[in-house]
């Protein structure tokens, strides 16, 4: 998804990331339970959320704000520890 779609007011919820900045985001990605988004992709999608079991993971960079939506967990590899 675009980082536009994702700061746009509707989905975008500063308080939400207030509550990962206050740690100066000391990791990278979050799993996020309960969010705006995940219930606004469940009500755009005739509950596949739901139905699915799907997951919402917040990934952070210098440069933007990532969200995805999987019913998997994700495999995470450090390919270069710099």
């Amino acid at each position: 998804m675009d980082e536009g779609i994702v700061l746009n007011e509707n989905l975008f919820n500063q308080d939400e990331v207030e509550k990962y900045k206050k740690d100066n985001f000391q990791s990278t990605i979050y799993k996020i339970e309960n969010g705006e988004f995940s219930k606004f992709i469940n009500d755009i999608s005739n509950d596949i959320f739901d139905v699915y079991d799907m997951k919402h993971f917040m990934i952070i960079t210098l440069n933007y704000v990532i969200e995805v939506v999987s019913s998997f967990e994700p495999t995470i590899e450090i390919l270069n520890e710099e």
